[in-house]
C-alpha cells in the first residue's frame, strides 16, 4: 500500500452546470463506460476514485459541502441491492457493483465537511487535517486524466522517488492556456520520466488564467505534495479580500519558494472535465467513443 492519501475536493456548488446541479452534485453527473460488451453509466467521481484505486491508493479524504450527502451515500456498500440484481437475473449489473464494492471494502474513506464555499484552498486545508501520510495526492473531483494505455496517476506517483522534486504538479500542453492556471517553467530535472510523464522541470511560478500565458503548460488539478509543508503554506496564505476565499494557487506559489515544486508534463492522455456544459459534453463523447 502506498504511503499517500488521496484528497478529493468535491465541495463546489457547480453553478456552471445549473440546472442539472440544482439538487445533484456535479461530481455525481453520469458518464458512460463499456464493460463486458455493454454500455452503462457511472457517476464521474466513481471514475475518479477507481483511477486512484488502480494507481495503488487505499486511503481517501473527500471534502464535501452542504447538500452533498448523495456523494457519501453512493460510497456505501449495499449488498442488498447486489442480491436483488442477482435474483432478477441482472448478472452484468451485479458484477459491476461487486467490483465497486470490493474496492470500497479495501479502502479507508474519510469525509470532511466544508460548511461554506470559501475556496479550493480552504477545502484542501480542511481535508489536510485528516491526512496522516507524508505526501498527499490532491485530485479535483470534477476532472480526470484518462488514458487507455497508462494510469497517469500511477505515473505521477513515481516522482516520489525523485529527491529533486519535494512536490509535483501535473501539467498538460494546451493550445490556448488562457482559461487555465499556467506554470512558468524553469530548469529541467534529472529524474527519469515514467509512462505518460514525458518530463519534469522546476516550477518558477504559477499564473491563474493569464491574458498573456508564459507557457502552454496548463495545471490539471492533480498535485502530489508534502502534506505538512502544504498545510503550513495554506495557513500562511492570505484570503482574497473581496471574496474571502483561500486560493490553492497562492499557497502553491508560496510552497514553490519554500521547498520547491516540479512540473510533470503528462502526455498521451485525454483531459476529462465536467465543470462546464461544453466540457461535460466533450467528456461524454470521449468516453462513449464510436457510440456517440
Amino acid at each position: 500500500m502506498l504511503s499517500v492519501t488521496a484528497l478529493i475536493p468535491a465541495a463546489g456548488l457547480g453553478t456552471r452546470m445549473v440546472p442539472a446541479t440544482k439538487e445533484t452534485p456535479k461530481e455525481m453527473l453520469p458518464v458512460p463506460f463499456e464493460d463486458d460488451g455493454g454500455l452503462a453509466f457511472k457517476p464521474f467521481i466513481q471514475l475518479v476514485y477507481e483511477s486512484l484505486y488502480a494507481a495503488g491508493v487505499r486511503t481517501f479524504v473527500i471534502v464535501v459541502g452542504r447538500g452533498k450527502r448523495i456523494l457519501q451515500d453512493h460510497f456505501v456498500v449495499d449488498w442488498g441491492l447486489h442480491e436483488t440484481l442477482v435474483r432478477k437475473g441482472k448478472t452484468r449489473e451485479a458484477a459491476w457493483l461487486e467490483r465497486f464494492y470490493s474496492m470500497l471494502e479495501n479502502s479507508t474513506i474519510i469525509w470532511v465537511d466544508q460548511p461554506e464555499p470559501r475556496g479550493l484552498g480552504d477545502a484542501v486545508l480542511r481535508g489536510l487535517k485528516a491526512v496522516n501520510t507524508p505526501h498527499v495526492l490532491i485530485h479535483l473531483g470534477d476532472i480526470l486524466l484518462h488514458s487507455p494505455r497508462h494510469n497517469p496517476v500511477r505515473d505521477l506517483l513515481s516522482t516520489l522517488g525523485c529527491s529533486e522534486c519535494p512536490g509535483t504538479i501535473g501539467l498538460i500542453r494546451v493550445e490556448d492556456p488562457r482559461s487555465y492556471g499556467v506554470a512558468i517553467p524553469g530548469d529541467p530535472v534529472g529524474c527519469g520520466a515514467s509512462g505518460s510523464v514525458a518530463g519534469l522541470f522546476r516550477v518558477r511560478g504559477l499564473v491563474e488564467k493569464p491574458r498573456e500565458p508564459p507557457s502552454s503548460y496548463a495545471i490539471t488539478g492533480v498535485y502530489l505534495l508534502p502534506s505538512r509543508s502544504l498545510e503550513e503554506a495554506l495557513a500562511s496564505t492570505e484570503r482574497n479580500p473581496s471574496t474571502g476565499e483561500l486560493e490553492l494557487t497562492d499557497a502553491l506559489q508560496l510552497l514553490a519558494g519554500r521547498t520547491g515544486l516540479c512540473g510533470a508534463i503528462v502526455e498521451g492522455v485525454s483531459y476529462l472535465d465536467i465543470g462546464r456544459p461544453e466540457r461535460y459534453l466533450e467528456t461524454i463523447r470521449m468516453l462513449a467513443g464510436d457510440r456517440c
